[in-house]
């Protein structure tokens, strides 16, 4: 039985991708050229909560699309989310890393080549740059599988967080701050499971009012980790308000938001080696922006129909084995990032 698509959060996907394109574009467009107006700028500060957005997303899908373990258990859902994320990611996180070899720049020092084989969450930092937020996710995978074998997911994931909550609380100790087990940031992960239980919830009759008031509140806050956390909160609001327009007609998303979604874990993965690239085209900052954005986007649709899907779609009729009916997902557990 064919479940539910829910295009609201592709779209979603596809513009928080574009924010982290636009971050990275604009550092990039502001080293090669001059001109750029400050207001522009300013997108620096704010763009990664993208990635803020892609973490609740996670934690909504994974709520939304995993109710109780499959059939295979926890050795069919490790397969499962593995693939996903490695999949897409080696071809890029290994060629980066090459490259960095080779080249000796335009990437961090501290990359190791352990953390960009494996990104395996507390192994280092990886050669790609963007790859940090895929040891999060693959961190939340772990504990939010674990937590679905005793049947309690939402009850596994919050004592995770308030583990790293009391840690740094009492702590305040700035490794925790990059290690995907401890950093507090993984409440947001948090918030995307709650907002998946309140989608069907009377106690919430106006998601759009709280998201704004969240909003506001973010504005308010100013800088650091208790701010990006209340814009998570509002992001997870907001999913509930998208959700519930879409589920009763009142939403409808373009299509080619939908296509840009499908995509955006390809676009995420790639655009950050090529935004150099578009910077270069020309000396003029609106010129150079639009190429960066340009060649990202148009290299990760590229990436996406050439590898990512029929990598994809070959690995999950393996994994259904011959003859199985290939059911689409109630909305594609990939990893929401963009990761």
């Amino acid at each position: 039985m064919p479940r539910e698509t829910i295009n609201s959060l592709q779209a979603g996907r596809a513009i928080a991708a574009l924010a982290v394109v636009l971050v990275h574009g604009t550092a990039a467009t502001h080293s090669a050229t001059a001109g750029m107006p400050d207001w522009l700028r300013l997108i620096d500060g704010h763009g990664w909560l993208g990635v803020d957005f892609f973490f609740v997303l996670s934690g909504f899908i994974m709520t939304y699309s995993h109710p109780r373990l499959a059939v295979g258990g926890l050795g069919r859902y490790a397969q499962a989310r593995l693939s996903r994320v490695m999949l897409p990611y080696l071809p890029v996180g290994i060629g980066v890393a090459a490259l960095a070899a080779i080249m000796s720049s335009g990437v961090s020092d501290h990359w190791t080549w352990l953390a960009s084989a494996t990104i395996v969450p507390g192994s280092g930092s990886p050669a790609l740059n963007v790859a940090w937020t895929l040891q999060f996710e693959l961190a939340f995978y772990a504990v939010f599988g674990l937590s679905l074998m005793i049947g309690r997911p939402f009850a596994g994931v919050a004592s995770w967080v308030a583990v790293a909550v009391l840690y740094n609380f009492l702590f305040d100790a700035p490794p925790a701050r990059f290690n995907p087990w401890l950093n507090p940031i993984i409440v947001e992960f948090l918030f995307g499971m709650v907002a998946a239980k309140a989608v069907s919830s009377r106690y919430l009759p106006n998601p759009a009012a709280a998201a704004a008031l969240s909003l506001l509140l973010y504005l308010a806050a100013g800088a650091g980790t208790e701010a990006r956390a209340i814009f998570a909160l509002s992001m997870a609001f907001t999913v509930v308000a998208l959700v519930r327009a879409e589920r009763d007609g009142r939403l409808r998303v373009p299509n080619f938001l939908t296509v840009l979604g499908a995509a955006s874990y390809s676009i995420y993965l790639v655009h950050s080696p090529l935004v150099g690239l578009g910077a270069a085209l020309s000396d003029r900052w609106w010129l150079s922006l639009c190429g960066t954005v340009a060649i990202s986007v148009a290299a990760g649709l590229v990436y996406h129909f050439a590898w990512e899907a029929p990598m994809l779609k070959w690995i999950r009729r393996r994994r259904l084995g011959p003859g199985s009916p290939e059911l689409p997902p109630r909305v594609d557990p990939a990893v929401s990032l963009i990761g």
